[in-house]
Formats: C-alpha cells, structure tokens, sequence
C-alpha cells in the first residue's frame, strides 16, 4: 500500500520550491505466487513480513538569469522493520544540481545525491528480516556536456 502527495508553489517565475510526503506498507510473501484467482505456496516454510518506509523532502529551484539552473533540498527517510525487534532506520538525503548553458544546445551539469535503498539488500537475503544491515548508500556524481 503506497501513499503520495506532493505540492510545488511557484514564489516567483525563476523560482519554485517543491515539497512531499510518502508513505508505503510493505507486505513480503516470499515464496509464494498470487494470481487473478488465488493464492499458491511454493515454499510454505519461508516467514512473512512487514515493513514501513516514510519520507520527506523539500526543494527548491532558481534560475540566475538566462545560464544557470541551481536546485537543491534535503529528503528525509526511514525504514522500519516491523519483525524481530521492530529495527528502524532513518537516513538524511541531501540534493545539489547546477546547470549552466554553454548555448542553445550544449550545457554543463553538475549533480549530487546522497541516496538510501533499504530493500535492495533485503531482497538479496534469505532470512531477510533478521539482516543487521539493511542499508546501502551510493553517491553519484557525474559531468554531462
């Protein structure tokens, strides 16, 4: 079950600031495969479970006259195991971009992400909600012309 709202208020027209909610209930049936008709077990040996994930972000986009495009904001997650113990885990995400125009086709961009995948390592597990850590980071930083 996955819940969303987000808003954009325009202050001015080089500038907007966009901000959101999320939340999502996550219901893992390993094993077992659902149908239009009914629900068949593979594996019936393998636990079920549950998991929250909510966040949080704001943004904000300017314009500085015809060539540059900055926008940055900070999203905030958290993730939380509802089996064994209940393990939560909540996480800063900051955001930077800048964009320069060389010309009419051509631009400079400048990117960074600080992002949070808390079920990409639990899917790779067996005993997936007795995994201690959960988390992974990766940072990217990258150049387009």
């Amino acid at each position: 079950m996955n819940l969303k709202g987000d808003f954009t208020f325009y202050d001015k027209a080089e500038n907007n600031i966009k901000l959101g909610l999320s939340g999502v209930l996550h219901n893992f049936m390993p094993g077992e495969v659902l149908d239009n008709e009914s629900l068949s077990s593979i594996n019936g040996n393998i636990p079920r479970g549950n998991a929250t994930e909510y966040a949080a972000y704001i943004s904000n986009q300017f314009s500085i006259g015809n060539k540059w495009i900055t926008n940055y904001g900070l999203r905030v997650s958290s993730f939380e195991n509802l089996q064994s113990g209940n393990k939560t885990f909540f996480n800063l995400e900051p955001r930077l971009s800048v964009l320069f125009k060389l010309s009419k086709f051509q631009q400079l961009h400048f990117a960074y992400n600080r992002n949070y995948q808390y079920l990409q390592i639990l899917q790779n597990d067996m005993d997936t909600f007795k995994q201690e850590h959960c988390t992974s980071m990766v940072r990217f930083l990258f150049i387009r012309l």
